[in-house]
């Protein structure tokens, strides 16, 4: 689909550690560029991502280092694959974290079956949808902060 051409897309990135309360100056939402898929990788536009109540349980932001995408679970399309198991076009669930564009490993993807069950419900339950990417960094630290309960589910814009 891209082979040869500059792609970038939108991230939310941990800017530095919490020590103490979590709050917005810890994240940063950004343009990165998007690096092309080796063999046996797939790129993915994000259509969902999923904010997992265990972050609660880690308010330290172990994991990810500052400067690094915030991890988490997302579905979206295959848009370039090279990888013959998984064509373009082909929707996926992986754990590459919250951006708008992931380039990943085939194997490290399912290939979610959207006629059975539309995308987002592969994330778990829905008990709440926040509307756009540049929203989740306030979504995560309202959980964080025991302000909301279940799992939250981002839908892209």
């Amino acid at each position: 689909m891209r082979h040869g051409t500059l792609l970038t897309g939108r991230a939310i990135l941990l800017t530095s550690r919490p020590v103490g309360e979590v709050g917005p100056e810890h994240f940063a939402l950004v343009r990165v560029r998007v690096a092309a898929p080796r063999p046996g990788q797939l790129l993915v536009r994000n259509t969902w991502m999923s904010l997992e109540p265990y972050l609660r349980h880690d308010p330290g932001l172990a994991s990810p280092h500052p400067g690094e995408v915030i991890p988490g679970e997302a579905v979206g399309e295959v848009i370039d694959s090279l990888a013959a198991a998984v064509p373009v076009h082909a929707p996926v669930a992986h754990f590459a974290g919250w951006r708008e564009y992931a380039v990943v490993n085939a194997a490290d993807t399912s290939v979610i079956d959207t006629t059975l069950s539309p995308a987002e419900t592969y994330l778990g339950s829905q008990d709440q949808i926040i509307q756009g990417l540049d929203r989740a960094p306030t979504a995560l630290i309202a959980a964080l902060r025991g302000r909301l309960a279940g799992t939250v589910l981002v839908r892209l814009s």
